[in-house]
């Protein structure tokens, strides 16, 4: 172990861009608030910014290709889609109950 990175309640997915040397960890919050996604560098081992996305949040993913990040919300059936490099939430998605895992192809 190297390092432990304090981040928020109910830590869950982790995703690093090793492009960008950034890892992404979606955290739930508490019961019935807002889910978070806590941007760590991965050089300085430092959260640089919390972003606020959907209640549940568990599983996250990135694009290497596209630095695009994916965070399951399962309280709310939804995934956030973030740009990775201005940490700006582009589109919430449905997609059903309970989402808790997502993955990307980087091949497509």
């Amino acid at each position: 172990m190297t390092a432990t990175i304090p981040v928020g309640n109910g830590p869950g997915g982790v995703a690093v861009d090793p492009g960008t040397r950034t890892v992404y960890v979606a955290h739930a919050g508490r019961e019935g608030a807002h889910g978070a996604v806590s941007v760590i560098d991965a050089t300085t081992h430092t959260v640089g910014r919390t972003v606020r996305v959907a209640k549940g949040s568990s599983g996250v993913a990135v694009d290497p290709a596209t630095h695009t990040v994916y965070v399951t919300n399962s309280e709310d059936g939804t995934v956030t889609v973030m740009d990775g490099p201005t940490l700006t939430v582009t589109d919430t998605v449905p997609v059903g109950p309970s989402p808790r895992a997502v993955a990307v192809d980087p091949g497509s």
